[in-house]
């Protein structure tokens, strides 16, 4: 156990920890206050491997509790000195992600919301190489949300190609 960990009281780690989870649950309310625009989505081509409207929004918030937990590992176990650099790039990650739903649902915009979601996608992958460097536990948390935003960024990729002008 490290010097900054053995003075870092439980309860400290803990309200970290709620705060990270907090973050996720305004995730989570981002993505389906800006998926209500299921009349756009609708009107949409989609290809046949398309989400169902539902989906989406409890998969990122699965996503977003998943990568809130690595960070949370990655605090806990090096303490704040130490995981500064690796939380700045989750958070950057983070932000992107969260810019995605009003860019894509919100501003209807397909074409800006793949060029959000390759900062995110690339954002995520930088993360998880960060988090790889701290503890494997949270590199293997971002395995989940890697993958669902490549799927999201093919997916996306699809639905402007088939949706030209929106």
């Amino acid at each position: 156990m490290s010097h900054n960990q053995i003075y870092q009281p439980f309860y400290v780690k803990f309200l970290v920890f709620l705060v990270i989870v907090g973050g996720s649950v305004v995730g989570a309310s981002v993505v389906i206050s800006c998926y209500q625009n299921e009349k756009w989505y609708k009107g949409l081509t989609h290809p046949s491997y398309s989400p169902a409207a539902w989906v989406i929004a409890p998969v990122f918030t699965l996503c977003f509790l998943l990568e809130s937990l690595g960070a949370w590992f990655v605090w806990y176990s090096n303490g704040i000195k130490h995981s500064y650099p690796h939380i700045l790039i989750y958070c950057a990650q983070y932000a992107c992600t969260l810019a995605w739903f009003p860019t894509f649902f919100g501003y209807e915009f397909t074409m800006a919301g793949i060029v959000v979601l390759i900062g995110s996608w690339t954002l995520t992958v930088l993360t998880l190489l960060a988090f790889s460097r701290c503890t494997w536990l949270s590199s293997v948390l971002l395995v989940f949300p890697l993958t669902w935003k490549t799927y999201c960024l093919i997916w996306g990729m699809d639905v402007m190609i088939n949706n030209p002008g929106r």
